[in-house]
């Protein structure tokens, strides 16, 4: 059954009615429902392309073949004429059940969106459950938040990172799983030069050179083994 929600323009503010779900209306009468909303490309294609194919159909395999179309037309038009309506420029403009509601079944809920899985109402502040049946909500595609931070800035980072997106640092040694042995290098089966150099206490660098024996600071000459 298809179920309206009201759109709006977001420059000029025309209001029109936007639809979801399947549309009998355009099983029964082909078209007719595109050329009454004012789609009339479509409307005239699908009236023309009905015509024809009532026309020729002389046996029940080609009567099938009409029900079949108008039923795949019934299907998909709402959801194709909202989804033209919104790349048009319309947003939705209806209360947030219905915005929610319509953006779950057209395919179009962001992913920072938070639906309530039994009712569909939106999720709003820090709540966890529904404020309209009390379900539990659930987020739709997107991924947790990592409580991984930096081990130099202290800034959040993703649990795969290698390198801190705020500091720039490489953080690989801290990655959950992580093989110490990446990080070294082995000599007669013996952790030897560490390839991840250090930072300096005098300057705050990491550009280092290593002569064997012991780190010295590019930037001021700092030397550490």
């Amino acid at each position: 059954m298809a179920e309206t929600v009201q759109m709006k323009h977001n420059t000029t503010g025309v209001v029109k009615n936007g639809y979801y779900g399947f549309s009998w209306t355009s099983f029964f009468f082909g078209g007719i429902p595109a050329l009454i909303r004012g789609d009339i490309i479509y409307g005239m294609a699908i009236t023309v392309f009905s015509v024809l194919l009532f026309w020729f159909a002389s046996d029940l395999f080609e009567i099938i073949l009409l029900f079949t179309f108008w039923g795949i037309w019934g299907a998909v038009y709402n959801k194709n004429y909202t989804h033209r309506l919104l790349h048009a420029g319309y947003e939705f403009n209806d209360t947030k059940v219905l915005v929610a509601e319509a953006k779950r079944v057209l395919g179009v809920a962001t992913s920072s969106e938070r639906i309530c899985s039994k009712c569909h109402n939106p999720l709003t502040g820090n709540a966890k459950h529904c404020s309209q049946c009390g379900t539990e909500f659930t987020l739709q595609g997107k991924e947790s938040q990592s409580s991984r931070t930096c081990e130099y800035c202290v800034a959040l980072v993703k649990d795969n990172d290698r390198y801190c997106a705020h500091c720039g640092k490489d953080i690989s040694s801290t990655i959950v799983g992580h093989d110490i042995s990446s990080e070294t290098t082995i000599d007669n089966n013996e952790i030897n030069v560490p390839i991840k150099p250090p930072t300096c206490a005098k300057c705050g660098s990491s550009d280092f050179s290593y002569d064997g024996f012991e780190y010295a600071c590019n930037k001021c000459a700092w030397k550490t083994v």
